[in-house]
């Protein structure tokens, strides 16, 4: 059986380059007027207005200085927003930032130890959920939200979670976790609110590994990958668990779903020609075509907001950087060069 196809930390190693903003003068007031006080008669009859003597205009000089313009960076599409993502220093520390879609402005939203990746925009924009794993402990890792400025860190799990995802009315999060399971390397889906309250278990596979859970646009069924079947494959549910449906069936290893805004297809990840690479299908399965082809790994899919683009990263030129492409895999453009750049989000 192949190697699923999991993104692990301790392969990466990762370079974060700072952005410098420089400080913006601030104007100084002009001096106030003084405005006279004194009461004049009024005049016997009305002044005649003299027009005043216009000032010589100086001489341009002979050697005008020339301006040096940088260029604006080319809009890519895919409805605008943010994207948060992770990115870090070594293989041993990482954080979340946040950036502009055309890849500029990067800012820093936590200052943590340890691995702190994954994040996931709120419905509304104003939070972002995220793992953290202070000490890079096996079942150490737990997930917080925040707000979009990076303010007010909240703890939603105390129990080992990951690879939170939104309910589309924002209410509550689908989380990967083994809380319940004894079996190492396994694991199960499961929703909680989103203040961490009320976890209920929604697949039951004691001895497989059922992972990195999306819930659909219109909040009804559930994508995943799962190995219970004997490798690693696509599958959906309805939101309560019940119905799990098999969407792919190839020896290779097919991981990642990620639903189109409009709930029509899913983008994921295979090795089934011999390469990682993204694809895209129907939401019932059919139709599943190859949109990179790219001797480096092209994983971790996600769509822009309004469906026209489709975000991944790469290490096709080197350290892993984020990457947009259309929805055909044509127009493939890159929007970090900092080092590693991984797991974004867009919003």
């Amino acid at each position: 059986m192949k190697t699923q196809i999991l993104f692990s930390f301790s392969i990466l190693a990762l370079v974060i380059s700072g952005c410098a903003v420089p400080a913006t003068p601030t104007p100084i007031p002009p001096s106030p007027t003084a405005v006279s006080t004194t009461t004049l008669a009024p005049p016997t009859a009305p002044p005649t207005r003299v027009p005043s003597t216009p000032t010589a205009t100086p001489a341009p000089p002979t050697a005008p200085p020339t301006l040096t313009l940088t260029p604006k960076p080319t809009p890519l599409g895919g409805g605008g927003g943010k994207i948060v993502y992770a990115s870090g220093s070594d293989t041993n520390n990482l954080n979340i930032f946040v950036m502009d879609v055309d890849g500029s402005n990067a800012r820093q939203l936590t200052n943590l130890p340890g691995l702190n990746a994954y994040p996931a925009w709120s419905p509304d924009g104003k939070r972002i959920a995220f793992t953290t794993n202070p000490k890079r402990e096996n079942y150490g890792t737990r997930i917080l939200v925040m707000n979009a400025d990076g303010s007010n860190q909240t703890p939603v799990t105390n129990f080992s979670s990951g690879l939170p995802h939104w309910s589309p009315d924002g209410k509550q999060l689908v989380i990967e976790s083994d809380r319940d399971v004894t079996t190492p390397g396994v694991s199960e889906i499961y929703v909680v609110n989103a203040d961490g309250s009320n976890p209920v278990r929604l697949t039951n596979a004691p001895t497989s590994h059922d992972a990195m859970p999306r819930w659909s646009p219109d909040g009804k069924r559930i994508a995943f990958w799962s190995n219970r079947d004997g490798n690693a494959e696509i599958y959906v549910m309805n939101a309560d668990g019940s119905n799990v449906t098999r969407l792919t069936n190839n020896p290779a290893a097919d991981d990642r779903p990620v639903w189109s805004p409009d709930g029509k297809r899913i983008a994921f990840v295979s090795d089934r020609d011999g390469n990682v690479e993204i694809y895209v299908m129907n939401a019932d399965g059919s139709n599943q075509t190859r949109l990179t082809n790219n001797r480096a790994r092209d994983v971790y899919p996600l769509w822009s907001p309004d469906g026209t683009r489709i975000m991944f990263i790469s290490n096709r030129d080197g350290a892993f950087e984020i990457y947009v492409m259309n929805t055909d895999g044509s127009n493939v453009v890159r929007l970090t060069r900092s080092g590693n750049n991984l797991l974004p989000d867009w919003q």
